[in-house]
């Protein structure tokens, strides 16, 4: 037991490849001579075979896929339908006649679901009873089950990029509606920003220049306006104007 758990932990963290042992001075010493006086499907050409080829950098892969860790990748991001997987279809195709790549989103579709859902119960509550009875035939009816959850969740999945959109406009909706919050905020504080310096030119706080120029005041009465000027500023300062 100790020797299995000890091998399933070094697994998590594999030696390096055998291929690091080539990365010496003298290999990229030599490699770099050779870019400087020729081209890379000349280098790839000289080098195949030898130590050097495991310092250039991999050619792409040819064909339509690749594997990587285990599993295979292709190329080209396509949508890969049920047919593509193996798995039974159990719902007609939704195509339009106008674009065959677009599929139909209606109440076939909604149809559809509700019927698979319902014959996913009728299926589940069939292997309860061929559990019950014969437990040796319920792989059969495991299948059917399978296959059905697998076709109700590609429908599902097919809305996915609906749903994107819809949330994205829900997204905008919002940020819409909060700017205009904004603005009849920065309004509301204008409107009384404006009403406060109406009622300072009122009480004479604040001069008026008149057409010719400033208005000669003498000093008394210039003492008595800034003294009511810094009595109103200070009220202003006492009251908070955006929320």
């Amino acid at each position: 037991m100790e020797d299995e758990q000890h091998g399933l932990i070094s697994a998590l963290y594999p030696p390096p490849p055998p291929y690091l042992k080539f990365f010496t001075s003298k290999n990229v010493e030599k490699l770099k001579e050779l870019r400087e006086t020729k081209s890379d499907e000349e280098i790839h050409q000289q080098v195949k075979g030898t130590e050097l080829q495991f310092l250039l950098p991999p050619t792409k892969p040819e064909g339509e896929s690749y594997r990587s860790f285990g599993s295979v990748w292709s190329f080209k991001d396509k949508f890969i339908d049920l047919k593509a997987s193996g798995i039974q279809q159990l719902y007609p195709n939704f195509i339009s006649e106008e674009n065959d790549q677009d599929e139909v989103f209606s109440h076939e579709r909604l149809t559809e679901m509700k019927k698979m859902t319902k014959s996913l119960l009728l299926n589940f509550l069939e292997l309860l009873g061929i559990v019950a009875k014969n437990p040796s035939y319920a792989n059969q009816k495991i299948e059917h089950i399978r296959i059905i959850l697998i076709n109700l969740h590609y429908l599902l999945n097919s809305y996915r990029l609906h749903q994107s959109r819809e949330i994205l406009i829900l997204e905008m909706e919002s940020k819409i509606q909060q700017d205009k919050a904004e603005i009849e905020n920065i309004e509301t504080v204008c409107a009384k920003i404006e009403e406060k310096v109406r009622t300072l030119v009122k009480k004479n706080v604040i001069i008026v220049p008149e057409k010719n120029g400033m208005m000669e005041v003498d000093d008394e009465k210039e003492t008595d306006i800034e003294a009511k000027r810094q009595e109103v500023i200070d009220s202003l300062l006492e009251e908070e104007y955006i929320e």
